[in-house]
């Protein structure tokens, strides 16, 4: 018999939140960074696999079975609903790369999309303003408050 690793629903539950409070813990530098304006596209395109890899983990995670039961038993919440919690984070994370990819696209000199410059590795030297990354901010502020802790 080979070597046994699926995720139970007590890892499944560690990792979420660890995933959850790595994701919460750089939004605020990453902010601070694009408040300061002439971000390149590299870093914002970073922004975008970090928080690309945080949604497909969660999203991958949130069918463990059994999860519900057990976050419930741990957090002694019977009404506490995980698959709600990671699907608002989730869709928080959504809306942050929808925006990466409709408006670094149109700003990036090559015209890739956020996912074509991380499978091609294309190189671009403009740099966004503060103003220009305003709205992501905004976006990735939804996300941080969307974790609680």
């Amino acid at each position: 018999m080979a070597l046994v690793t699926n995720t139970d629903a007590a890892e499944a539950w560690r990792i979420i939140k660890v995933n959850a409070k790595n994701i919460k813990n750089n939004i605020p530098q990453i902010n601070s960074n694009l408040s300061a304006g002439g971000i390149t596209l590299e870093y914002v395109i970073d922004i975008y696999r970090a928080v690309r890899d945080s949604m497909t983990q969660l999203t991958s995670l949130k069918t463990t079975t059994n999860l519900t039961a057990y976050v419930s038993d741990v957090l002694n919440d019977q009404t506490y609903d995980v698959v709600a919690q990671i699907d608002a984070v989730t869709n928080a994370e959504q809306n942050v790369l929808n925006w990466i990819d409709t408006n670094a696209g149109g700003l990036s000199l090559s015209g890739d999309t956020a996912e074509n410059a991380i499978a091609n590795g294309s190189v671009v030297t403009n740099r966004f303003s503060a103003a220009q990354t305003a709205p992501l901010r905004d976006l990735l502020t939804s996300v941080y408050d969307a974790v609680q802790g």
